[in-house]
């Protein structure tokens, strides 16, 4: 229920959510893009484009920044 946009600067892009901003490469910003749109709960699995251990990685740096929450 954060409100976030995606922004491609150059060869990265970020994503900025309630006074945060999270960058990473150009790369990624379909991933991005995907959880700015997310309109609920998803599966890394459903994570587009990066790798499964980047997968981990982004959804760590993100719950640690507040965007997203681990739901059991």
């Amino acid at each position: 229920s954060v409100r976030c946009s995606v922004q491609n600067i150059g060869n990265a892009c970020r994503i900025i959510f309630s006074g945060n901003v999270i960058k990473g490469p150009a790369h990624i910003a379909e991933t991005l893009m995907y959880i700015a749109r997310a309109e609920g709960s998803f599966l890394l699995n459903d994570l587009p484009s990066i790798s499964d251990a980047n997968k981990v990685k982004l959804a760590a740096r993100l719950v640690r920044g507040g965007l997203l929450q681990i739901v059991k």
